[in-house]
């Protein structure tokens, strides 16, 4: 994506991540700046970056308020946060479509329980809901420009049968995506 971009003419690009998959050398070559930081404070200037782009990343973030604070914080006024989030247990993908009460088995287990088998495994999701994502937006300061969700319709006809969605608004627990384009305010 960022190879697009800058082929498009954006005059610089830049890509962080907790966990270096790709070497510097290579981003280098690409003419892509590549930051790998701690999870918590992003090691970018404040008001440097005019659009943050995530795709299916948010939900593996360890601190999702620190994570949509800290990109509010880069943003320059009028700049953009598009994501797409993905709600759903990653543990149970890869065409496990037998399975459909499965999508959001992550939500069965107390947070202490989920933190204790998935922190430190790649297939680990914050569990968040969409109304907690919009919560974090809205507190960070972020303007909501679209937001739009995916319902999974596997999960609303077997809504009555997963009792452990019950607790949940409706929208919460039968979202299975979230794509938003957010605006920190001029």
């Amino acid at each position: 994506v960022l190879e697009k971009a800058k082929a498009a003419g954006a005059k610089s690009c830049t890509a962080i991540d907790v966990v270096e998959y790709l070497f510097h050398e290579q981003a280098r070559e690409k003419q892509i700046a590549y930051e790998i930081y701690d999870g918590r404070s992003m090691p970018l200037s404040t008001e440097s970056i005019d659009l943050i782009c995530s795709y299916t990343a948010l939900e593996h973030v360890r601190y999702p308020s620190l994570t949509v604070q800290e990109c509010f914080r880069i943003l320059r006024p009028g700049g953009r946060l598009v994501s797409v989030i993905d709600l759903g247990d990653h543990s149970w993908y890869g065409g496990n479509t037998s399975r459909p009460d499965r999508a959001f088995d992550c939500l069965r287990y107390s947070e202490w329980l989920w933190n204790l088998m998935r922190w430190n495994r790649s297939s680990y999701v914050n569990r968040l809901r969409q109304s907690d994502w919009i919560r974090l937006f809205a507190e960070a300061g972020f303007t909501v420009r679209a937001c739009e969700a995916a319902v999974s319709d596997d999960t609303v006809r077997l809504l009555p049968q997963l009792r452990y969605l019950h607790k949940y608004q409706y929208a919460d627990a039968v979202t299975c995506a979230l794509t938003v384009c957010m605006e920190k305010p001029q």
